[in-house]
């Protein structure tokens, strides 16, 4: 890498290439900015929505509407790109599957409070019983119940 061989591969291609929508980006600098001094972040949110919706206003005035804000700008821009485990796991934001309309498989339609288990990376009980430096193990993954509410 940093040679200028681009005709073998071996050199050219030794390196990764992050990739990462300019969109993706204002948004995390967004919510960085909001959580130092909320009307820094404001503006930086209100620059990004103008460039969608001239008349776009955020009408945030505490941190916690701030953060709700970016969360929906990030799901409405990033729809189907898998970015929002990321902050369904950061933000403690919880999932609902069950809802009038909804295409989710009948077995999966359940709706959570706050982050499911089930995006918890689980360490299986041997790895515990086996290795004392583990320490406190993963919650139980247990799948919420099929009568679960829908908000």
């Amino acid at each position: 890498p940093g040679q200028g061989n681009y005709t073998d591969y071996l050199v050219a291609h030794a390196i990764s290439i992050p990739l990462m929508r300019m969109e993706e980006m204002m948004l995390i600098e967004a919510e960085a900015a909001g959580r130092q001094t909320l009307a820094n972040g404001i503006m930086l949110l209100e620059t990004f929505g103008k460039l969608r919706n001239p008349a776009y206003t955020s009408t945030a005035t505490k941190l916690s509407d701030f953060i709700d804000e970016i969360w929906l700008q990030k799901r409405i821009e990033l729809w189907g790109e898998g970015q929002a485990i990321f902050d369904i796991k950061r933000l403690n934001k919880g999932i609902t599957r069950s809802y009038t309309g909804t295409n989710h498989p009948v077995g999966y339609r359940f709706n959570t409070e706050k982050q499911p288990y089930w995006m918890d990376d689980v360490i299986v009980q041997t790895e515990g019983d086996n290795n004392t430096g583990l320490g406190e193990n993963n919650p139980n993954p247990e799948r919420p119940s099929d009568s679960a509410p829908a908000w």
